[in-house]
Formats: C-alpha cells, sequence, structure tokens
C-alpha cells in the first residue's frame, strides 16, 4: 500500500549491452591495480543515465510517464561506442570515474534536451551544461587530506571500444540499499 506522500527516486537511461558491461568490468579491473578508494559500481547495473530526476510525489509518475512518452517518440535510434576513460569533475581531483561513449552525440543530446524540458514540468531543475553521455564505473571515496591525481593512471589505461547502439529509453526506479542500489524499469520507450 502506497502512501500519499509517497516518494519515487528516479531517472531516465539509456541501457548498455554486455559488450558495453564486459569494458566496464575490463576498467574496473585494470584501475583496482591502482588501488584508488573507489566503490566500484556493479557492470550489471552499468547504464547511461540521461536525466536523474531524484525523489518525485508517486502520485505524479503517471503524468510524468506520459509526457515522457511524448517527448521521447520523436527521437530516432542512434550509434555510440565506448571510448577513453574520464572523471568528473577532472582528474586531479575525480568523484566520479566513468567510460566515456562517442557517435551520433547530437542525437542523444536532442533526446536529452527533450527529457530535460518534460522533467522541468515537473520541479526537476534543468541542466546547466550540456549533456556528456557516459557510463559511471566508480564513485570516489575520499578521507580527510587525501588528494589524488589520476590523469597518467587514466592516460595509460586503454580499453578496446565497443558498440552501444541506442535503440530504447528507460524510467528507472532507484532504491537505495546497503548493500547497493536495487533498478526497477517502470516505464521503457523504443526509440524510431
Amino acid at each position: 500500500m502506497s502512501s500519499v506522500n509517497e516518494q519515487w527516486r528516479l531517472f531516465l537511461a539509456l541501457p548498455t549491452n554486455e559488450d558495453v558491461r564486459d569494458r566496464v568490468s575490463q576498467a574496473q579491473l585494470a584501475l583496482r591495480a591502482h588501488q584508488l578508494p573507489v566503490g566500484w559500481v556493479d557492470e550489471e547495473l552499468a547504464h547511461i543515465t540521461v536525466k536523474f530526476l531524484g525523489n518525485v510525489p508517486r502520485h505524479r509518475v503517471d503524468a510524468l510517464i506520459e509526457q515522457l512518452a511524448a517527448a521521447v517518440s520523436g527521437h530516432n535510434a542512434s550509434r555510440l561506442a565506448t571510448a577513453e576513460l574520464g572523471a568528473f569533475p577532472n582528474t586531479r581531483k575525480p568523484h566520479v570515474l566513468w567510460l566515456g561513449v562517442d557517435g551520433e552525440l547530437a542525437m542523444v543530446q536532442a533526446l536529452a534536451a527533450s527529457i530535460d524540458d518534460v522533467a522541468a514540468r515537473f520541479d526537476v531543475e534543468r541542466s546547466h551544461r550540456p549533456f556528456r553521455p557516459h557510463v559511471t564505473i566508480g564513485r570516489w571515496r575520499y578521507q580527510d587530506g587525501q588528494a589524488f591525481d589520476i590523469t597518467e593512471i587514466l592516460r595509460a589505461t586503454t580499453i578496446p571500444s565497443a558498440p552501444l547502439p541506442v535503440e530504447r529509453v528507460q524510467l528507472v526506479r532507484s532504491i537505495l540499499r546497503a548493500r547497493g542500489p536495487e533498478y526497477t524499469v517502470i516505464a521503457e520507450w523504443p526509440l524510431t
């Protein structure tokens, strides 16, 4: 039974395939050798986040799904491929480690802009930066006084590229658990 005030933690994602999940695993294995203080993402959960919506009131989810379906319907499938490793905000003080993607980025950026427009109608702040698709592979766990520059480590770690066709968009509910996040796809739309 759901409460009137129930909130669902939601995000929109482009799912990955087995080849990309294999590249995530390869990257993590290579980087683990450096004993970095990183919490690694389960490669089975690897995806490209298009828009993090945060907590959305449950009673608004159906309307959100309806508006997202309309926004996504006008977009075409595209072809991406995995690329270099990187870090946000930068490699001198990383917070997020990622596997980049390249390819038909303009199409994916247009899709992200349409999704951003819908999210704004649901009180989600608009993105202030251009959409940079990537697959998160780990999150830094800083301790007081630590400083890391991983520029050379990332430069020396090369992972073969893998194709990543973008054929659908998913609305995902994330439940944070002690063992890690649990994802449930609550809506999915094919791209034409």
